[in-house]
């Protein structure tokens, strides 16, 4: 088994920068206005999936990602995740949610990725751990070079120099600290299948490949070179 990086086009799609550039800093313009109200709360800055989902998005993400979710490679036209989350964020899966989330990359390309329901709703949401919580970027006044993401980045990150697996079940390469997180935090990145709860087209293929193998040897039937 392995495991595959995404690999996109460094040019976004045109609505992006037509219509994503200018919300971007309208979004910007307005949580400068009143940060303590959007940090408790109290306001709420309005995102449009008009853009993010836009279907020149959508279709160049499934271009991209040969229909498949980012996470636990289902096969899928599900929803338009963002890495970072656009509303909000928790630190754990129990803590309560802190905003505002990543507004700022909400139009970003090398944030956007298709994932199945299951993965964008339950298992990974707005979770996004960091090493350093305290580095946390809050608004776009910050950096986020300065975070160190627990969760592998599809695009970004090589998942096979953190996990790796022993039949259908993960294990974290050399003690990885962010392969272990990305395993614990429930999300089941390209078919990471601590959880059933999004079973993985490869999930499937591994088990319907194991049955047919065990099926031969017992019969004794021997294998093709």
């Amino acid at each position: 088994m392995s495991l595959i990086r995404i690999i996109k086009s460094p040019e976004p799609p045109a609505v992006l920068l037509e219509r994503g550039v200018p919300a971007t800093a309208r979004l910007c313009e307005e949580y400068d206005r009143a940060p303590a109200d959007y940090q408790s709360g109290t306001k709420r800055l309005v995102i449009s999936d008009a853009i993010y989902a836009h279907r020149s998005v959508v279709d160049a993400l499934i271009s991209v990602q040969h229909r498949k979710c980012c996470f636990c490679d289902r096969k899928t036209l599900g929803d338009v995740e963002h890495f970072r989350p656009k509303q909000g964020f928790r630190q754990r899966l129990s803590d309560p949610l802190t905003r505002p989330g990543y507004y700022w990359l909400a139009y970003e390309w090398n944030n956007l990725f298709m994932a199945c329901g299951p993965c964008n709703q339950r298992l990974k949401g707005n979770l996004f751990p960091l090493l350093q919580p305290e580095r946390r970027a809050r608004s776009h006044r910050d950096d986020i070079g300065h975070e160190e993401p627990l969760l592998l980045h599809p695009r970004d990150d090589e998942p096979s120099h953190h996990i790796g697996f022993r039949q259908e079940v993960a294990f974290a390469v050399d003690g990885s600290v962010r392969g272990q997180a990305t395993r614990r935090c429930g999300t089941p990145w390209r078919m990471l299948r601590n959880s059933r709860a999004c079973p993985g087209q490869r999930w499937d293929e591994w088990r319907a490949l194991s049955s047919s193998l065990g099926a031969t040897l017992k019969r004794g039937t021997p294998l093709r070179r």
